[in-house]
């Protein structure tokens, strides 16, 4: 009677949730998650935002707890708990209100920290790609292709605006977007032009997001003066690009004219490799190393940097699904990306893919141990300042957050060129956890949701399904993430062994 009174003492100080009730009060969980590698076991402190050591005696016993079975720990867990529980850890803190940090200042923020701008130059596109938002056969919820364009006196009050808003940053950033911005290089030139010399005594930085097969030499030599920043779309090599991007005029594929021009850059000015970026849209139903053969049989890309992503189904009718094939490879990818890190194998014949898999990965250790508990009121991580980090503004002058997100829904729209910021609906996007508060407070992803409004944005109107509809993978993507930080570790701790 005395070991099992201890017992029950021991779990209570722990506060770890039995999943039935007692014959007193029902016991509370930890905000804890377990996770299990080859080598040890761990459990990720969703309070401390730490990954945590521990044996496997405690391991197996936190497990039982969290599903509801009561039994005597052994003293040598006793011991690490109460150990753990003094350092700070095993807390059952949780979230009591969803509000973001930023919502107070949000005015403050719009008014004199907007740092980037994307102007919509145009809604016209050459090209018809099979996976687009925008196309008239694959799209549920986003515009569909126009003829509509940003006029000059647009792009100037645009700019204005953003003169106005940005008093307190010392960088800013304008960027080019469609459509294809190409179509209108003229009005991108002008803008520029303008730009220059509204922003004079500031550092100013161009980019501009192109399928880049309308370039020419003359808007190349235009690029290198001004020094844009150039992201350019390519999916794979010759048959897996044309498969998804044809020109609009007769179906053909673009990957020849992209391979010509970007020869062009390299022959005119290969210096200026150094300031592309590719942007590839994976269908993973195809096999990687086909995807991959474009970065081994085509050099010129050695210098450009890759941002690689899956198709964007959100708003799509035809939803991703993935190849065995793709799976195997690209994760074997990965395993070798995190042994170069750490000087155990040659860097070359790796996939630029898996290097920007680890640098997300990297990020996400970094912003590990970085805070103590969860405050009282805070919110997800997913959302951003609306309108203050990437503000998307369209041919017509309205504002949204960024290019991603439905430009046809009445929620997402914060304001335009004549009334300004429209704090409200701003305010409501940086604050759409509310609308999953109870799972949000809950969920052991807290720290690093990716999840914003678009994600509940279903025609026009927030949706709580739709938005908990994308939440077992955000956490699936977190706990793969959090292994792989773990095999990191481990594989760090086996080089410094054998150096």
């Amino acid at each position: 009677m005395q070991l099992v009174n201890l017992h029950i003492f021991l779990v209570k100080l722990m506060g770890v949730y039995m999943g039935t009730k007692t014959n007193k009060d029902e016991i509370k969980s930890p905000f804890v998650y377990l996770l299990n590698s080859i080598n040890g076991k761990y459990f990720y402190d969703v309070n401390r935002n730490e990954i945590v050591s521990i044996t496997e005696s405690t391991f197996n016993y936190l497990k039982k707890i969290q599903h509801g079975k009561v039994e005597e720990p052994t003293a040598d867990v006793q011991k690490e708990i109460a150990y753990l529980r003094e350092s700070g850890y095993l807390s059952e803190h949780k979230v009591r209100e969803i509000r973001h940090p930023a919502t107070d200042f949000l005015q403050e923020y719009l008014d004199r920290k907007v740092v980037k701008m994307t102007l919509q130059v145009t809604q016209s596109c050459n090209l018809r790609c099979s996976y687009c938002i925008y196309s008239d056969l694959n799209n549920e919820k986003q515009r569909t292709h126009t003829r509509k364009r940003m006029s000059l006196e647009t792009a100037k009050e645009a700019v204005d605006f953003l003169l106005y808003h940005s008093g307190d940053c010392d960088e800013i950033s304008i960027s080019f977007y469609g459509g294809e911005p190409l179509l209108e290089i003229d009005l991108i030139r002008e803008v520029i032009t303008y730009a220059k010399r509204k922003f004079e005594g500031k550092r100013l930085m161009f980019s501009l997001t192109s399928n880049c097969t309308l370039l020419t030499q003359d808007i190349l030599d235009f690029f290198v003066k001004e020094d844009i920043r150039l992201m350019v779309s390519i999916d794979g090599p010759e048959r897996i690009h044309d498969n998804c991007r044809r020109f609009a005029a007769d179906g053909s594929g673009t990957f020849r004219t992209v391979i010509k021009n970007i020869n062009m850059i390299k022959d005119k000015y290969p210096n200026y490799l150094k300031r592309i970026s590719v942007s590839m849209v994976i269908n993973p139903q195809n096999q990687f190393s086909c995807i991959n053969s474009l970065f081994i049989d085509y050099d010129v890309f050695e210098k450009m940097s890759v941002h690689s992503a899956i198709i964007d189904d959100v708003y799509s009718l035809e939803k991703v699904s993935y190849s065995d094939d793709y799976i195997q490879k690209i994760n074997y990818q990965f395993f070798l990306a995190y042994l170069a890190q750490y000087k155990g194998i040659d860097m070359q014949g790796i996939t630029p893919i898996a290097y920007e898999e680890l640098e997300r990965v990297n990020k996400i250790e970094n912003s590990l141990e970085s805070s103590n508990l969860l405050s009282d009121v805070t919110a997800p991580a997913g959302p951003c300042i609306p309108g203050q980090l990437r503000l998307f503004i369209d041919v017509d002058g309205n504002f949204f957050p960024c290019e991603r997100v439905n430009e046809n829904s009445s929620i997402m729209k914060i304001g335009d060129l004549t009334n300004g910021f429209d704090i409200r609906n701003a305010e409501q996007l940086l604050n759409v956890g509310r609308i999953t508060s109870e799972e949000c407070k809950n969920c052991w992803a807290f720290w690093h949701c990716t999840l914003c409004a678009k994600y509940a944005d279903d025609s026009g109107k927030f949706n709580k399904e739709f938005k908990l509809s994308h939440c077992d993978q955000i956490r699936n993507s977190l706990k793969n993430s959090l292994l792989d930080i773990i095999m990191k570790r481990e594989i760090a701790k086996l080089y410094m062994r054998r150096t």
